[in-house]
């Protein structure tokens, strides 16, 4: 990364906020390369990877973990994919409260982020580049 741009604004107060003051909270994540649960597939659509269901996030990649209450808001993703031509189909899980499996399982990547079949054609703001 030749060069990286934040910008905080804060306040700095005298007396401590009331305990339902709301904070806002973000994480930054990165994982290069991201390892997964395999590598041994050998195209889209392998039977190895479509036939296996993983309903317990084992080995995912991890957008978020917090605690208390509060309000998911989303997330921003960039994908640099290494192998074939397709980063979908990774399913969104949301696991609440210790859950053992996820309240929430999406159905790929490419739909969490409002994409799916159009991702793949001409109709594609970037045409066939619609990375998150």
């Amino acid at each position: 990364m030749n060069s990286f741009y934040f910008n905080i604004d804060y306040r700095k107060y005298q007396n401590p906020l009331p305990a339902d003051t709301l904070y806002f909270h973000a994480q930054y994540r990165q994982a290069t390369p991201n390892r997964g649960w395999t590598n041994q597939w050998q195209s889209d659509g392998d039977p190895f990877v479509d036939d296996r269901p993983n309903l317990t996030g084992e080995d995912n990649y991890v957008w978020l973990e917090a605690t208390g209450r509060g309000h998911y808001v989303g997330v921003t993703m960039s994908v640099l994919q290494n192998q074939n031509d397709w980063w979908g189909e990774g399913d969104d899980m949301f696991f609440i409260d210790g859950d053992k499996l996820p309240a929430i399982t999406g159905t790929g990547s490419e739909d969490y982020f409002l994409g799916a079949w159009i991702l793949a054609t001409s109709r594609s703001p970037t045409r066939c580049s619609a990375h998150p």
